[in-house]
């Protein structure tokens, strides 16, 4: 068995059928599982027809967010290892094959990615801290010591706090074992509450090989229609809040603020006639007050 056929990769697609032909035209080596969650049958009988690496094309009904659909592909899933790729993010084979191998170095590790850079190959990071972290205050000779080693890494292997969700690769029993991603996110801090469980409650690590090198384009892989930017600007005030309170973070103080900024914001925006920021904050909002409603039914 050589090391392509060790590893799955899964593609989870909304709309960017177009993006993910490129992916799949360079990762032609490896098995292959898309999550289709926009139901589109035509592409399906596509990529069936042209691509004989697909194990699997799961069609579902609705979106039902990244963490739920990359959860599916576990029912199709038989290889040691399991990579989760955004289709909007581009990454050789041999960058992979560098990923793979951070297993062989080191036997405590629970999630690996890439270094990410932009279009213009440009690192952009991929390691940060925890959000709760980030709401620390930091003086300015702080700050600079953290964007230092943010941004400018050197070829190494990092032992992070946590790695974006857009390139994870795990071994598929472990990933298994801590119940894969948490469905109570629908979009965004998904990545960072998998990367907390790991550290915390496994004692394994998460790592950014900087060896690895991925371009992430970052949200070009679909076009949204005004309903569906309202529902990503909605889930992601949300899900920042119920992320916080899984890890018993104290935040009661932090939704007023919250709040009341949000609120003033809206207001001013509206007679501005900025109307965009108007609706920012007026689902940022009523994120806040749904969380509120949710926790009094919700029980960790």
């Amino acid at each position: 068995m050589n090391n392509f056929d060790e590893l799955t990769i899964v593609f989870l697609i909304y709309k960017s059928e177009n993006i993910l032909k490129k992916n799949l035209e360079l990762l032609k080596n490896f098995k292959i599982i898309i999550i289709d969650n926009n139901n589109n049958t035509n592409f399906k009988e596509y990529v069936i027809k042209n691509y004989n690496n697909i194990i699997a094309y799961h069609l579902s009904d609705k979106n039902i967010g990244f963490a739920a659909g990359n959860n599916i592909a576990l029912r199709y899933c038989s290889t040691k290892y399991i990579l989760f790729l955004n289709p909007d993010l581009f990454i050789s084979e041999e960058s992979i094959l560098e990923l793979l191998n951070t297993f062989n170095i080191y036997d405590n590790i629970g999630v690996v990615g890439p270094m990410l850079c932009d279009e213009n190959m440009v690192p952009t990071g991929n390691s940060s801290l925890f959000n709760e972290k980030l709401k620390i205050k930091r003086n300015k000779f702080e700050k600079q010591i953290f964007n230092s080693v943010n941004k400018n890494l050197n070829s190494s292997l990092l032992c992070v706090d946590q790695i974006w969700g857009a390139c994870m690769l795990f071994e598929t029993i472990f990933f298994k074992k801590i119940g894969g991603f948490d469905e109570n996110f629908f979009i965004y801090y998904e990545d960072s509450y998998i990367c907390k469980k790991i550290k915390k409650y496994y004692g394994k690590v998460v790592l950014e090989n900087s060896n690895s090198i991925a371009c992430h384009l970052q949200g070009d892989s679909a076009t949204y229609n005004f309903f569906e930017k309202a529902k990503l600007k909605f889930h992601h005030k949300l899900s920042e809040y119920i992320y916080l309170d899984k890890i018993n973070f104290k935040f009661n103080f932090l939704l007023l603020i919250n709040f009341l900024d949000y609120l003033q914001r809206l207001i001013i925006n509206f007679f501005k006639f900025k109307f965009n920021n108007t609706f920012t904050n007026l689902m940022r909002i009523f994120a806040i007050i749904f969380f509120l409603i949710r926790k009094n039914f919700y029980k960790k």
